[in-house]
């Protein structure tokens, strides 16, 4: 419950920032993003790393309509 609400707070704040320093025209573009996230898998199953890393991964489907930068750029495979 606590990620969703992060979440959905972290995505308004984000759009309303945006909005105020580029204008609400940004919403027919997409974004570059330049930042790799990664996650983890302990022996258990369990996943951890960055809250923000977990979001993007639960929402990969929609992450073209946003972003420029191709899937396998957000994780990459070492």
């Amino acid at each position: 419950m606590h990620k969703k609400i992060m979440y959905e707070y972290t995505l308004l704040y984000t759009m309303a920032m945006i909005s105020s320093e580029i204008g609400i025209n940004w919403v027919d573009s997409r974004a570059l993003n330049l930042v790799e996230l990664s996650i983890e898998t302990l022996k258990s199953g369990a996943t951890y790393g960055a809250l923000s890393a977990k979001f993007m991964l639960n929402f990969k489907e929609v992450l073209p309509l946003i972003y420029t930068s191709p899937f396998e750029a957000f994780f990459s495979r070492n």
